[in-house]
């Protein structure tokens, strides 16, 4: 059958940190902060028995409410560099395991189901395989599993435009697809 879109997508650094972060937000991210968040109110509950040592009585409150914001603010910026840092060690991890390094995968997309070619592999697949979507700024990454999964460039999508291709996988998987830079299902 005819595809209805087409996709060629560069398979380099960019690429590969669109789908890693994608993966770690739809697959680990909860696991991780689970981890930093048992870290941060051990933490937490040691700075407050450190102001209340150095202050005592009504004296201590201003001092505890600044070190409850101060603590705050730097949980944020240490989870963000966290899950930053992250990201870059498991892309390249993955770019180290990973065949398609360096080449130029095609998909095409009909109503039966899709076909990928690369310099070395041609497969075709069920549209039923696909586990999870995943919109990643200018990459769709559709998940079989929680690590393998299509790259698809929407800068280079042909046979119609990036938001048909995203209704159309829609459509054909039966799954919404994640906005993974906010977390949020898009309809």
């Amino acid at each position: 059958m005819e595809p209805r879109f087409s996709v060629a997508t560069a398979m380099d650094e960019r690429a590969w940190t669109a789908a890693t972060h994608a993966s770690f937000v739809l697959f680990g991210r909860r696991r991780a902060r689970i981890s930093l968040a048992v870290m941060d109110v051990i933490g937490l509950a040691v700075m407050i028995a450190i102001v209340n040592r150095v202050a005592a009585g009504a004296a201590a409150r201003p001092f505890r409410l600044f070190g409850v914001a101060l603590y705050l603010l730097v949980i944020g910026v240490t989870w963000a560099r966290t899950e930053r840092s992250t990201v870059r060690r498991m892309t390249k991890a993955n770019m180290k395991n990973a065949a398609a390094v360096g080449q130029t995968v095609r998909c095409a997309f009909s109503d039966d189901g899709f076909t990928s070619v690369s310099d070395d592999n041609r497969a075709e697949y069920q549209y039923s395989v696909i586990t999870a979507l995943a919109d990643e700024g200018d990459y769709f990454v559709l998940f079989w599993g929680r690590v393998q999964c299509f790259i698809l460039d929407k800068r280079a999508v042909t046979g119609g435009d990036a938001g048909r291709l995203r209704d159309f996988l829609g459509a054909k998987t039966g799954l919404r697809f994640t906005e993974t830079r906010t977390g949020r299902k898009q309809a």
